[in-house]
């Protein structure tokens, strides 16, 4: 294995620990305990992954605190990274629990359009021949 494979490796365990200290705070919670430990995870220099930011977004959103959730969602997309089923479900259950139901169904209709958008995209590749890998 070379020095990149294995540096790469290394930060996804350490990053891996970050999300279940992340996890732990926010059963707790405590989702700005969980904000701190993903703050640090940033100023160590490594990159959050979808899973730090759903695991803070639920956190937040269980705490009824959607605002900090929603900045959070922000954040994530404007980092490139993609929210997934499980980032959307927990902003709609946060929404529906502080009775946004307007923002709610505005999120549902996002996460139904993307769903679509990539199942679209998926039909179209194999129908193409083109080999679809998932790891």
């Amino acid at each position: 294995m070379d020095r990149c494979a294995s540096s790469q490796a290394a930060d996804a365990s350490v990053i891996y620990t970050y999300n279940i200290l992340i996890d732990c705070y926010g059963r707790m919670h405590c989702p700005d305990l969980a904000l701190a430990i993903f703050s640090r995870l940033l100023r160590a220099g490594l990159g959050p992954d979808v899973f730090s930011y759903n695991t803070l977004i639920n956190g937040f959103s269980k705490e009824g605190e959607v605002d900090k959730a929603y900045d959070l969602f922000a954040k994530m997309i404007e980092q490139s990274i993609l929210p997934n089923v499980v980032t959307y479900n927990s902003l709609i259950n946060g929404l529906c629990k502080t009775k946004e139901m307007v923002k709610a169904e505005r999120f549902l209709q996002q996460m139904a359009r993307r769903t679509i958008a990539a199942m679209k995209m998926f039909n179209e590749m194999i129908e193409s021949g083109t080999a679809v890998s998932f790891y």
